[in-house]
């Protein structure tokens, strides 16, 4: 586990999954639709259990003023801070390495109860799963 700083909040726009975990999928196709693929931005899978259910909002950050606005999608905010983290390297080789690494993340005493559980997307492979820790 490695503790992360993130310096600024950061405003993503998101397309919410119509379900967990099949939705995942879906979800990120549609937006991966409304802007350029070839543009590097970062990219997050963000969760958290919502009315008996988990939420999941596949999330992406602007990279030019108002680019993701002009599509109508909803938006949220990454909160500055710190977080507890576990890169896992080429996640698609096992389908239950994200559910293991927050499974570890959030059964830490010391995190926010009330935030997300962030998947940062490192390139097409690689995945930094996070949570915050309460200040």
């Amino acid at each position: 586990m490695e503790s992360i700083i993130i310096n600024n909040d950061i405003k993503v726009y998101y397309i919410e999954a119509t379900a967990f975990p099949e939705g995942i999928v879906p979800a990120f196709q549609q937006l991966f639709s409304k802007f350029c693929v070839t543009v590097e931005r970062n990219v997050f899978g963000i969760s958290r259990p919502e009315n008996g259910r988990i939420a999941y909002f596949a999330a992406a950050e602007e990279k030019e003023d108002d680019e993701l606005l002009k599509q109508n999608l909803p938006f949220l905010w990454i909160a500055k801070g710190e977080y507890i983290s576990l890169l896992i390297t080429d996640f698609r080789k096992d389908n239950n390495s994200i559910r293991s690494a927050f499974e570890v993340l959030t059964a830490m005493p010391d995190i926010d109860r009330n935030g997300y559980c962030i998947e940062w997307y490192q390139g097409a492979n690689d995945v930094l799963c996070m949570v915050k820790i309460n200040p």
